[in-house]
């Protein structure tokens, strides 16, 4: 059986080409939030995959996510778009 080696920039490079589309996504679920939630993109060449964080950034939209699941119920929203 032979084994398979793995290019792992090249694998991490294609990871990394959906970056804009990540991002994208994260931005419509921080709109779909209200004012006060911000996106950051994690998209260091070091890691496996780019990542997308939503989150509360003022104290009205943290103390609305916590009252209300703000965040949580965008995401159930977004599923399957």
């Amino acid at each position: 059986m032979a084994k398979i080696i793995y290019y792992m920039p090249a694998y991490r490079r294609i990871r990394h080409l959906h970056a804009e589309y990540v991002k994208k996504k994260a931005e419509e679920l921080a709109e779909a939030c209200g004012p006060g939630y911000k996106v950051t993109l994690q998209n260091r060449p070091s890691t496996q995959r780019p990542r997308a964080f939503v989150e509360a950034e003022t104290p009205e939209a943290r103390a609305d996510d916590a009252k209300n699941s703000t965040l949580m119920k965008a995401v159930n929203q977004m599923r399957g778009k």
